[in-house]
């Protein structure tokens, strides 16, 4: 699952700290990728009065979004303390398990056996979707739906 979410604020880090809360993660969270739409600018007579700044977050949660990020670290030889994927390495993943080669299947067997029949729709989608919300890159979270889940039931409760 990708979530996103636009806010504006007085300054860059004012916008980006109200998109986190929005999202329900904290500002400082390095599982959160920030697009700048606009940054705040002086207008007006004088340059008295200021347009905000915009931003977007996105943060990748969920399975799927590990299972790729595995696959890529396997294909693109990424580091494996990495939770960053390019727009280009999700394609090089794609092109390759689009290709229809043995090694392809070999590869989701080897690092996601349980996906076998959903890794390839899933990074397709996902690659569409990155790519759809403007982002160079990919964040995957370490969290998943559930501890979502769980911490929107807590924070609800309290």
């Amino acid at each position: 699952m990708i979530r996103t979410q636009e806010s504006t604020g007085k300054t860059v880090d004012e916008a980006r700290a109200k998109a986190c809360a929005m999202l329900g993660v904290q500002a400082d969270d390095l599982n959160v990728s920030y697009e700048v739409l606009e940054m705040p600018q002086k207008t007006g007579f004088l340059g008295l009065k200021t347009t905000p700044a915009k931003v977007r977050a996105l943060v990748c949660v969920g399975g799927t979004a590990r299972a790729a990020l595995k696959l890529a670290k396997r294909v693109c030889h990424l580091p494996e303390d990495t939770n960053r994927v390019s727009v280009g390495q999700l394609e090089q993943v794609s092109a390759l398990l689009c290709s229809s080669h043995k090694a392809a299947a070999d590869l989701i067997l080897k690092v996601e056996p349980e996906r076998i029949h959903t890794m390839i729709p899933g990074l397709l989608i996902l690659r569409h979707m990155v790519e759809g919300f403007g982002a160079g890159e990919m964040i995957v979270s370490k969290y998943g739906v559930r501890e979502g889940y769980l911490c929107q039931k807590i924070r609800k409760a309290s």
